[in-house]
C-alpha cells in the first residue's frame, strides 16, 4: 500500500508540473497572438479612436484594406476582380508584377491615386 501512495504523489506532482508548463506555453502563445494583432492594427489605416480596435474589427478592416489594395492594383492593370473576391496565389503574383510595372511607368501619380483610394477606404470602414 505504501508504494502506491508514493506513486500517486509523484504522479500528482508530474501532472501539476505538466499543467504549469502547459499554462506557460498558452500564455506565450496568447502573448505572440496579441502582439501580432497589435502589429496588424498599426499596419492598417483607420480612424484613430480612444479605444483599441477589437480583434474582429482589426480583421475586418485588414480584409477590407487588402480588398481595396487589390482593387487598386487591378484597376491599374486594367483587370477585373474575380467574383470570388480574392486573388489566388498565381494571380496575386501577377498583380504584384503589374503593380510594380505600373509604379515604374507612372511614378508619383500612382501614389496620388493610391492615397485617394485609401482616403475613401478609411471613410467606408
Amino acid at each position: 500500500g505504501r508504494r502506491r501512495r508514493q506513486q500517486r504523489g509523484s504522479g500528482s506532482k508530474e501532472r501539476s508540473v505538466r499543467r504549469l508548463e502547459s499554462n506557460e506555453r498558452e500564455r506565450q502563445r496568447m502573448h505572440k497572438l496579441n502582439n501580432a494583432f497589435q502589429a496588424l492594427r498599426e499596419a492598417i489605416p483607420h480612424v484613430r479612436t480612444d479605444r483599441k480596435l477589437s480583434k474582429i474589427e482589426t480583421l475586418t478592416l485588414a480584409k477590407n484594406y487588402i480588398k481595396a489594395l487589390t482593387s487598386i492594383i487591378l484597376d491599374m492593370s486594367g483587370t477585373c476582380l474575380p467574383s470570388g473576391g480574392g486573388p489566388s496565389g498565381a494571380s496575386a503574383a501577377r498583380l504584384l508584377q503589374c503593380y510594380q510595372q505600373h509604379l515604374e511607368e507612372e511614378g508619383e501619380d500612382g501614389l496620388t491615386q493610391y492615397l485617394t483610394h485609401m482616403e475613401s477606404f478609411s471613410q467606408d470602414s
